[in-house]
């Protein structure tokens, strides 16, 4: 993740309340990837890395979204049963 951003990648410890900068990111590229929002995850992406490791870092993102996924159940069950939408 540091060399894709071109800067260190800092994370606070488990017991921290507070996220760092390079934490929210993160966590709003995954929300984007899980709303399946492509504009949205271009444009985080875009600003922070470099052409050459976009795509690969998309890849990246996607499997651990993907994962995350798979071992959590749906923080919005009700949002899905109105929408009928799920997440594979």
């Amino acid at each position: 993740m540091p060399d894709a951003l071109r800067q260190p990648f800092r994370v606070y410890s488990l017991h921290e309340v507070d996220l760092t900068f390079d934490e929210r990111w993160l966590l709003s590229v995954i929300d984007a990837m899980r709303r399946n929002d492509m504009d949205s995850v271009w444009f985080l992406v875009t600003r922070r890395v470099p052409l050459h490791s976009r795509r690969w870092l998309i890849v990246l993102l996607r499997r651990v979204t993907d994962a995350i996924d798979q071992t959590t159940p749906s923080p919005h069950p009700k949002e899905e049963a109105r929408y009928g939408t799920t997440r594979n």
